[in-house]
């Protein structure tokens, strides 16, 4: 499976887990494997990050069944679109370098 599909599987699996209110995955620059995935979400509740981080990689790979498990996970307040409504990925991208910075 490509990691095209991959993204838009895992989004489609967060987007029925209760605690997500939205969610974005792409693939890390460079990235070659399901390892370079990372996960953008809206939690739909307050709760700990770190909580809810593991709760997530565990609900991804209970729903694929596979290895597959993103890299990073970043908790926002909101998923940036277009004016169309679409990810707005670069700006999703520029948003990973900014954290990767921030640590």
């Amino acid at each position: 499976m490509n990691l095209q599909m991959i993204t838009s599987q895992i989004e489609t699996i967060l987007s029925v887990n209760e605690k997500v209110a939205e969610n974005a995955v792409i693939i890390s620059d460079g990235g070659q494997t399901s390892a370079d995935l990372v996960v953008f979400l809206v939690p739909s509740v307050s709760t700990d990050e770190s909580v809810l981080k593991k709760e997530i990689v565990e609900f991804i790979l209970d729903k694929t069944g596979e290895e597959i498990s993103p890299s990073r996970i970043f908790i926002v307040e909101e998923i940036p679109r277009t004016g169309t409504g679409k990810l707005f990925r670069r700006v999703l991208h520029q948003m990973m370098a900014s954290k990767d910075e921030e640590n």
